[in-house]
């Protein structure tokens, strides 16, 4: 009777112990997948919307079932900007679907560099013009250190990416919005247009007027000529041939460049410095 006891005693600690790892188990791996699948990541600790752009990016990757992420670094750890955010997007395991359609921001505070990674649709949806576009309307905002808009700005603009390639219409050279310009801009232009102008016609009037030699007026054509100066020995005309060479332009605007990760994966995307 004590024996049965002290087995069922010694079975109930097992099971005890057994369900405490496997709860610990269970928080860890929660943890983990927490901590690795931010869309916003920031080690850094300079963004103070972290929590909102992360909301944002989750309701963005939902509604597309495609991955919008970003991260914000120290350094580039001697790596290119490429390099680096092709590894944090594919060690990260992001990415929807078996192609993992995403894209990733990365910047890298010290080196003031940027660089967007695509994968999978990303590559159709971020043409190489589409991402110099991006690019264009974060510098001001990664020049002025302003890393919650510049990653909020770029989660809009991934996200209308991806919308308009969807549509089957990805947005190319041709068919990108145009950043409106200000009053003050438009009237510098103008006013640097009219100079240019003056400055020209000014130029050419004055070289017209150097060349002009006048002279008196004669009664008769013939005065104006000098004597012996035409002599006509004979004229004839020779066709020969004309030809016409074209060379096709190589824009790839309308295109995205690719390259192999160092998971063996295919990305497209590009970069610049702030």
């Amino acid at each position: 009777m004590i024996k049965n006891r002290i087995l069922a005693f010694a079975l109930c600690l097992v099971l005890l112990f057994s369900f405490s790892v496997l709860a610990f188990a269970d928080d860890s791996t929660v943890a983990d997948q927490n901590t690795e699948y931010y869309k916003v990541s920031d080690p850094t600790g300079v963004l103070k919307l972290k929590d909102t752009l992360n909301d944002k990016a989750d309701k963005y990757s939902e509604e597309q079932q495609f991955a919008f992420t970003a991260i914000i670094v120290d350094s580039l750890e001697g790596k290119t900007a490429e390099a680096l955010a092709d590894d944090y997007y594919d060690y990260g395991n992001y990415g929807y679907g078996s192609n993992k359609d995403g894209c990733m921001l990365l910047i890298s505070i010290n080196d003031r560099e940027w660089h967007i990674s695509t994968c999978g649709f990303g590559i159709t949806a971020f043409t190489d013009y589409g991402i110099q576009y991006i690019g264009e309307q974060l510098a001001p905002l990664m020049k002025d250190s302003d890393w919650d808009g510049a990653v909020d700005k770029y989660l809009d603009l991934a996200n209308d990416f991806v919308t308009q390639a969807k549509a089957g219409k990805p947005y190319t050279k041709s068919t990108l919005p145009q950043t409106p310009k200000t009053p003050a801009e438009n009237l510098k232009a103008i006013v640097i247009s009219l100079a240019v102008s003056i400055i020209i016609a000014l130029i050419v009037t004055k070289v017209i007027k150097k060349k002009y030699k006048p002279v008196s007026m004669k009664a008769n054509a013939s005065d104006y000529l000098v004597a012996g100066s035409l002599q006509l020995t004979g004229s004839y005309d020779n066709f020969r041939t004309s030809s016409v060479s074209r060379t096709p332009i190589n824009n790839n605007s309308n295109g995205s460049s690719t390259h192999t990760s160092s998971s063996g994966r295919t990305h497209g995307g590009g970069g610049g410095s702030f």
